[in-house]
């Protein structure tokens, strides 16, 4: 009951408040409580009880890579290049490795693997030829805007940092099934991380764009539907 509360808190976006209610109920050393905490302040970019639940989840998952690379996240989001480099170097010092992402669709019975910036697929050129071009589509007719606080590495411009959001491995798995599926054929797409927010934004107009199509993405929190611009997770991702 008390992880609940917690978890209803952080998602609220009151994410001081979950912190002091896991203090207050002495639950600072349950490792699911500060995993819903983290998890609360990337989806609402609150750095300060990041860092302050990071130092405290290291003492018990100094060989987890999940907790670093949530940090990695939070720092990119807040543009603290030097501090992301920093832990970059004491995961390298810890041999704490970051997990790849990874996307897989089936198409005809066969199932696609995917990874970011993927171009050892067949017909690699044709799929970021029509990524771009459903990119300019969702721009012009549903007023997409990328989410840039989602680009995890250091890019010196904003068109290299939306690239790199176009080159996400649900991004692409999703490019090769439309491109390779019928229109009244269901997408289902399973990626190894979270899926990342401009991913789900994209992915909502798309659905609107393709009408009546079902997308899924099953990520490594929840399962999302996409249909008709709208996803079953209601932005709680």
């Amino acid at each position: 009951m008390k992880t609940c509360m917690i978890d209803v808190l952080g998602r609220c976006g009151r994410v001081e408040d979950a912190e002091a209610y896991m203090h207050q109920h002495g639950l600072n050393h349950d490792q699911v409580c500060l995993s819903t905490v983290m998890g609360a302040c990337r989806i609402h970019r609150n750095l300060n009880v990041a860092e302050r639940v990071f130092s405290l989840m290291k003492k018990f998952t100094s060989s987890s890579s999940a907790t670093h690379v949530a940090m990695l996240h939070i720092y990119a989001k807040h543009g603290e290049w030097d501090k992301r480099s920093a832990l970059m170097s004491d995961m390298k010092e810890l041999n704490i490795k970051r997990t790849p992402g990874v996307s897989y669709v089936e198409v005809d019975g066969i199932a696609h693997r995917f990874s970011v910036s993927d171009t050892s697929f067949e017909h690699h050129e044709q799929v970021y030829s029509f990524l771009r071009h459903l990119r300019e589509r969702i721009t012009d007719k549903l007023g997409y805007k990328p989410d840039l606080t989602c680009v995890t590495r250091y890019f010196e411009s904003d068109h290299d940092k939306i690239q790199h959001l176009w080159e996400h491995s649900e991004k692409i798995a999703l490019g090769y099934a439309l491109m390779n599926t019928k229109p009244e054929d269901h997408i289902v797409i399973t990626n190894n991380l979270r899926i990342c927010e401009d991913c789900h934004h994209a992915m909502e107009l798309i659905s609107r764009e393709y009408s009546g199509r079902m997308i899924q993405v099953r990520d490594a929190n929840r399962f999302h539907h996409f249909k008709d611009g709208s996803c079953s997770c209601g932005n709680k991702y």
